[in-house]
């Protein structure tokens, strides 16, 4: 027999005994039995809570209470939004510290603009050679070297179909500050299939060849800062990188990863001003988690995994030495222009909806595998092929 599970008496009446005592008997067996069941429930079930886990050897982690009156589901992969309807309950929008509302964004969370570091110097890339086939021209008000025909015509297409420029008969810019076609070393760019727009604002967040370890170091980072600040996973460690390309696809995915850019810009303005910090996690954590300092530390150390470098002057904060890693951080480069307190993404709503509408593919969600080169907007072999063909 299982010790564990011990018969029930069955508390039958005894002719010898006074019906009260019996009675009292029962009374006292049913009490014990609640109680006992109330202790097997809290030592099987434990407190209901949500964990954010924080890296191992940063202390406690941060709790999530649920509500007993209306518990928090867990909100599906993102894979799973068919359309702002359908987005599940999460909490309430904050803004940026030190930003207005921009309105509201696609996915309740953080409000505000997805990229505040200052515009960047043009570049356009190197020239083609002379007998490649290969178009210069302008686009966006920009000039651009070393074009495939066809990406060349489709470029204009959009271009033509935009709204005009702010000034009276400027070209329409949809937001474009740079843009860089020919270069060698990448096969699409040196066969003119494919433009970088926007450099330094849109860096190639995961996913690069030949460097997994550091992907599984910034998958825990990007989950931290969506789970802390949107109520749910990041789509950046796999969402990106399933289902086939599509335009509603896309869109949907740009509109996430335009939400994780601005929750990363306040993550780490959170981590700049430790008095806001401590109000947010009095408001959003249970007493006794992790303290405003082991926050802070641990947010200096996802700066130095992002970036590859220390980040901004805390006074108190000392930020860890990088660890060696194959390539570079998504941030590694100029921090003029690049460093995670900027954000990740300044690419237009308008601009990603006309690129893909024309048939192009944008290397944050269209790369399978390899997807997160949020620059990146290409035209796929087989369209060269079949526009030769015409």
């Amino acid at each position: 027999m299982n010790q564990s599970k011990k018969s029930l008496p069955k508390g039958r009446a005894d002719g010898n005994r006074r019906p009260e005592r019996v009675a009292g008997f029962r009374r006292a067996f049913w009490m014990l039995l609640a109680a006992s069941a109330g202790i097997a429930g809290y030592l099987v079930f434990g407190p209901q809570s949500h964990e954010m886990p924080l890296e191992a050897g940063s202390g406690a982690p941060i709790t999530h209470p649920i509500p007993e009156e209306a518990p928090a589901p867990e909100p599906p992969p993102i894979e799973s939004f068919q359309s702002d309807s359908e987005v599940p309950d999460t909490p309430p929008a904050w803004s940026i510290p030190g930003e207005e509302p921009a309105g509201p964004s696609a996915l309740p969370g953080v409000e505000g603009p997805s990229y505040v570091g200052p515009r960047a110097p043009a570049f356009t890339g190197s020239p083609a050679p002379t007998d490649s086939g290969l178009e210069n021209s302008e686009l966006f008000g920009h000039p651009i070297l070393g074009l495939h025909p066809e990406l060349l015509r489709r470029l204009r297409q959009v271009e033509l179909t935009a709204p005009a420029g702010a000034a009276a008969g400027a070209a329409p810019t949809l937001g474009v500050e740079m843009i860089v076609a020919f270069r060698k070393g990448s096969q699409a760019h040196s066969q003119g299939r494919a433009v970088d727009i926007n450099y330094y604002a849109n860096p190639y967040i995961m996913h690069e060849q030949g460097e997994a370890a550091q992907d599984e170091r910034l998958a825990v980072v990007y989950h931290r800062i969506a789970r802390m600040l949107l109520g749910r996973d990041s789509v950046i460690p796999t969402g990106i990188t399933e289902g086939a390309p599509e335009p509603s696809r896309t869109l949907r995915l740009y509109h996430a990863l335009r939400d994780e850019s601005r929750a990363m810009i306040a993550y780490f303005r959170l981590m700049q001003d430790r008095e806001a910090l401590a109000r947010f996690l009095a408001a959003h954590n249970p007493p006794q988690t992790s303290s405003v300092e082991a926050v802070q530390r641990q947010m200096a150390q996802d700066y130095v995994t992002l970036s590859g470098r220390s980040g901004p002057a805390v006074p108190g904060l000392d930020y860890p030495s990088p660890e060696p890693a194959a390539g570079d951080p998504p941030f590694a480069g100029d921090p003029v222009y690049r460093g995670p307190e900027m954000g990740f993404l300044n690419l237009s709503e308008e601009l990603v909806r006309a690129l893909t509408d024309a048939g192009l593919r944008w290397g944050g969600t269209d790369m399978g595998a390899n997807s997160g080169d949020l620059m990146h907007f290409y035209l796929p072999v087989s369209e060269t092929r079949a526009a030769m063909g015409r």
